[in-house]
């Protein structure tokens, strides 16, 4: 019996479980598939409770390696269904299958089927859903920058270039890292709307803009990829040269299509520069 069949037999077995909707890359049709996609799948019911309070149905679909629950007790940070109108179990089985299962109260459902376009309804034995729900990417297509949003992120991509350098300076190895992930972000989010520009802002890169390799040269994929060798102090500088370099280079690829106002912003590339000199360091580290 496949996981999806053990899935089906419980849901016809649980009277109370009316709906049984699917989410993620299995219902993704620009998605190849594979042995790794997890089961993103939701069970809606008007007793959450009885599965808040005992997981042990989860084992009908496998033996378990490991289950996490980010909304049970003692967890850090807000949570999901603070009113308890909903819970999430995380589960890795021995099989190598994986569910992703969010238990929901059948009051959210109306704000459910409208809030992630990657949503199929598998399951529906009373006939809730009376029209077919066509899942797509829609929600997870590149958008088009407005002026204020590209001045804002290449203004974070240098805030945050000067604070790796001063935590490196000071020998703070980790915090540095941190960082640095935030200033690599911004430049991917730039070349991100580089690409939506010349192939169109109706796609998606996949998750963390993964998709961008595919469509940068690849002596600049090189680089990117490179920038993630961070594992000494002057790693990370070499890390911060190259993704400086990077960013001027998109932000001049952006400015030839005359739709933004850019010379303050590539006169920024300026900052770093500045501000080593202005704290009496050669600022030889980073050219």
């Amino acid at each position: 019996m496949t996981f999806f069949e053990k899935i089906e037999d419980y849901y016809k077995e649980a009277t109370d479980i009316e709906l049984v909707a699917m989410n993620g890359s299995r219902v993704n049709p620009e998605v190849t598939p594979d042995k790794f996609q997890d089961y993103d799948l939701v069970f809606f019911t008007n007793d959450v409770e009885k599965y808040r309070d005992n997981p042990s149905f989860l084992e009908r679909f496998g033996k378990i390696m490991i289950m996490t629950e980010p909304d049970g007790e003692g967890q850090a940070g807000i949570l999901k269904y603070p009113n308890k109108e909903g819970y999430t179990y995380l589960v890795q089985y021995e099989d190598g299958n994986r569910l992703d299962l969010q238990i929901m109260d059948m009051s959210l459902l109306k704000n459910y089927l409208i809030e992630d376009s990657l949503t199929k309804i598998i399951l529906d034995k009373k006939g809730l859903i009376d029209s077919e729900i066509i899942p797509n990417s829609r929600d997870y297509y590149l958008m088009k920058p407005s002026q204020v949003e590209v001045e804002n992120s290449v203004k974070e991509f240098y805030w945050q270039f000067n604070n790796v350098l001063k935590a490196n300076l000071r020998g703070q190895f980790l915090y540095s890292q941190e960082i640095l992930n935030l200033v690599r972000d911004e430049l991917i989010l730039l070349i991100s709307w580089n690409i939506g520009f010349e192939y169109g802002f109706e796609r998606n890169l996949g998750k963390a803009n993964n998709k961008i390799l595919d469509f940068i040269d690849m002596e600049d994929a090189r680089l990117l990829k490179e920038s993630y060798n961070t594992s000494s102090k002057q790693k990370i500088f070499s890390a911060l040269r190259t993704l400086k370099n990077l960013e001027i280079k998109y932000l001049k690829e952006l400015d030839k299509l005359s739709i933004y106002t850019m010379d303050n912003l590539l006169n920024l590339s300026d900052v770093p520069v500045k501000y080593l000199q202005s704290m009496g360091v050669t600022d030889e580290i980073i050219k």
